[in-house]
């Protein structure tokens, strides 16, 4: 949808767009991706000819030749138009390795790199979170590191939200919502009449975890990662708690503000003590812990702190 909005330089959801050539890398789900084309080009009442260019197949990021295919690809393809952004449809099926070890994440980085300097242009790499969403993106924790911006779209019943895990250098936007909704098409005058989704924008909101601000998502994300990496039962508690210590050192390694040091420890306690007065997070002394997790423990009700 937004890369479609890009290559017919339309508004994406009332958001300014700059026209120009999209690359998109379809490493899985290419019959799909033909029915969302046609959908989507119902729905806007467009002709399906602005320079939305698909490679049906996964090109490997490690191998360096695959890449210089690429480029050669990208070139000869786009002519004298400007390339706005090539994507990454999954990153995991243009990934040779394993994802969770610093050299070939780094590899496949820095050919990410490569192509963005070679075209000036964006690159998306469409990539999944592990089976615990609030654990972040699988793989190395590199990845995470070298992104300017991340995106995060969650499905529930038939609505899709948006939310930004991390934005370098720039303002961060609010969550957003969208709709599902079915369109109805013929790809050819003759042909039988199928169906596929396209998004429009709702005003429905959610509750909960979904609501935190960026900042806040982060660094209760970061206590998420904290209790997984280390978190202790004690006789007195039935569910997982970690010390303020152990949580503010895995905030920080996720770069929670831009600054130095003093910086990050007043972001850190900012965005504590949110959490806190939301009740996402309760302290008893020096142990903290998420409540929706401590929910979860069996024969345990209460975990808000309450004696």
């Amino acid at each position: 949808d937004m890369m479609l909005s890009v290559a017919h330089g339309i508004p994406w959801h009332n958001q300014v767009t700059r026209k120009g050539a999209i690359f998109y890398i379809a490493g899985e789900g290419v019959a799909g991706l033909r029915k969302r084309l046609h959908a989507w080009h119902t729905h806007y009442e467009l002709e399906p000819t602005g320079p939305f260019f698909i490679i049906p197949q996964a090109v490997v990021l490690n191998k360096p030749d695959a890449m210089d295919d690429l480029i050669e690809t990208i070139t000869s393809r786009a002519g004298d138009l400007t390339v706005q952004a090539i994507v990454f449809d999954t990153l995991a099926r243009c990934f040779l390795g394993n994802e969770n070890e610093p050299g070939p994440m780094g590899e496949a980085i820095e050919s990410m790199d490569k192509i963005k300097r070679r075209f000036d242009c964006s690159v998306v790499a469409v990539h999944h979170t592990g089976k615990s969403v609030d654990k972040g993106l699988r793989g190395h924790s590199s990845l995470i590191g070298a992104l300017d911006s991340s995106l995060q779209v969650d499905k529930e019943e038939n609505f899709i939200t948006l939310r930004m895990d991390k934005q370098k250098d720039d303002e961060e936007i609010g969550e957003q919502w969208f709709s599902l909704n079915k369109i109805e098409f013929t790809a050819s005058p003759l042909g039988d009449v199928e169906s596929s989704l396209v998004l429009e924008r709702s005003s429905r909101e959610s509750s909960g975890r979904s609501k935190l601000k960026p900042a806040e998502r982060r660094v209760y994300d970061a206590l998420v990662r904290a209790i997984d990496k280390s978190g202790k039962i004690s006789a007195d508690f039935s569910w997982k708690w970690v010390s303020e210590d152990e949580w503010r050192e895995v905030a920080f390694s996720s770069s929670i503000s831009t600054g130095g040091i003093e910086s990050q420890r007043r972001a850190f306690r900012r965005n504590a003590d949110k959490l806190l007065e939301r009740g996402m997070v309760a302290k008893d002394e020096n142990r903290v812990w998420s409540v929706e997790m401590a929910k979860m423990t069996p024969d345990r009700p209460d975990s808000t702190g309450q004696k």
